[in-house]
């Protein structure tokens, strides 16, 4: 998020809120992390919806000064690059910019728009489902585990978008769906305790 106003937008949220501790309180967060995003510091996306769930200021307005009227929803994406490959970087955790899309298509999702984000795919281990360089979308609250859907894994490699199979063994196998490039991974039950579940990937820009 390269926008350096977002100081002063929270500033003007900490005065109506009554100061820094005042509205630490009402926020959820501690006055130092208050302090130090009024002084410069970068919010992650955890932190901008945490404030405008407790303030009901606009998303985009917090995150880049924006104003819309138009009526689209706004989601997130990312500085994080989603490999359908072998892996990649997680770059930055705050969002780059917003992607807007019309509600009425935003309810055929049938995923509240507070837990969608956008992730950009690299690869092509996941073709054709998803494609090198394509949007993928992921809901942030569908985390559990199972077979069939496409999950968004963060690794110690990044960020890896697979479907995933249990093993009889307590592992797993990491498939992909391009199966004449990509073999399924095997993850022992110890390595797959470090991977985090960051979503189910759910559209690329179609459903999947």
């Amino acid at each position: 998020m390269e926008d350096n106003g977002f100081s002063a937008r929270l500033s003007q949220i900490v005065d109506q809120l009554g100061g820094q501790n005042a509205a630490a309180r009402h926020i959820g967060l501690s006055q130092g992390g208050i302090s130090r995003l009024i002084a410069g510091g970068q919010p992650n996306l955890q932190t901008l919806r945490l404030i405008t769930e407790k303030t009901g200021q606009s998303l985009l307005w917090l995150a880049t000064g924006q104003e819309d009227n138009t009526g689209a929803i706004h989601i997130p994406l990312r500085d994080v690059f989603g490999s359908a490959g072998p892996g990649a970087e997680a770059v930055d955790e705050s969002p780059s910019r917003f992607l807007s899309f019309d509600p009425y298509f935003v309810k055929l999702w049938g995923v509240p728009a507070s837990r969608v984000e956008a992730l950009t795919a690299r690869g092509d281990s996941m073709h054709p489902t998803i494609e090198d360089g394509a949007i993928v979308l992921i809901d942030t609250g569908d985390r559990k585990l199972r077979e069939k859907p496409i999950f968004a894994f963060r690794t110690p490699d990044g960020v890896r978008f697979k479907r995933f199979q249990r093993t009889i063994d307590g592992g797993a196998l990491l498939v992909s769906d391009n199966r004449d490039l990509y073999a399924p991974e095997k993850v022992d039950a110890a390595d797959l305790e470090q991977f985090r579940i960051a979503g189910r990937a759910f559209w690329t820009p179609r459903m999947i």
